[in-house]
């Protein structure tokens, strides 16, 4: 039997693709690199699958350029990309904007949002419209809403919708959520994450507070790790330049 392929759609999420094309412009700035620069970069190896994915993923966000083949193979960050990885305002209006643009730019994610109006419905309709009228891998198709989504609001493109949300704002005219106190809002977010683990270090200048799950596997560390590694390059080079002023 042939294998049934999803159509095409990027495997990593766009945030997670930030992070990779950040750790890419300390390695190589506004240059070319090749292909096996890149992945090292990364902390893969030149032939892992999981190169090939990211690459793939930035591509088609619209991160990343690639021209030649096997080892001639190099890569590029866009201007799109360079307008999110240089703007460090934080919630800059530019970087939200060009952060939006690269959550459209893979096909699928734009049909879908335009299909919707950038209100999207539940999983069980989203699930539907992919399998029958797009052709979805059945086996693909829930780790495939699982990253749509956590790419869309990242980007803070869309809201879910869903008949239970619907019935809460009928019932009280949805003055329950409005009026929630902040003890209640902690309340929640302990709740919903309830094996959360918290460390604080003081400094003399303020403290630094680092919160993480406490079972992660090894891809996650291994994101979390190069994370680390990029916020502390940050925080150096913000100290190199307020030494230079």
């Amino acid at each position: 039997m042939s294998r049934h392929r999803s159509p095409a759609y990027p495997t990593v999420s766009l945030e997670k693709c930030i992070q990779r094309a950040s750790a890419f412009y300390l390695m190589a700035k506004r240059n070319m690199a090749p292909f096996a620069s890149a992945a090292n970069a990364w902390g893969y190896s030149e032939k892992s699958s999981g190169a090939a994915q990211v690459i793939s993923a930035l591509k088609q966000y619209g991160l990343l350029i690639d021209v030649g083949s096997k080892t001639d193979r190099k890569v590029q960050l866009t201007e799109l990309a360079l307008d999110i990885v240089l703007d460090e305002r934080g919630g800059s209006q530019e970087r939200v904007d060009a952060i939006g643009q690269a959550a459209k730019n893979p096909e699928i994610y734009r049909v879908l949002l335009e299909m919707w109006n950038d209100e999207l419905p539940d999983d069980s309709i989203v699930k539907h419209e992919l399998i029958r009228v797009r052709n979805f891998n059945e086996g693909k198709v829930d780790s495939f809403i699982a990253d749509f989504r956590s790419t869309i609001e990242f980007a803070r493109l869309a809201v879910k919708t869903s008949c239970s949300e619907s019935m809460d704002e009928s019932t009280d005219g949805g003055e329950t959520e409005r009026n929630m106190s902040v003890n209640d809002l902690k309340a929640a977010v302990t709740i919903e994450h309830p094996s959360m683990r918290q460390d604080i270090f003081t400094l003399d200048e303020g403290q630094i507070v680092l919160q993480w799950p406490s079972s992660l596997s090894h891809e996650s560390y291994e994101d979390f790790e190069s994370w680390i590694t990029l916020v502390l390059r940050k925080v150096k080079r913000s100290i190199i330049v307020a030494e230079k002023s």
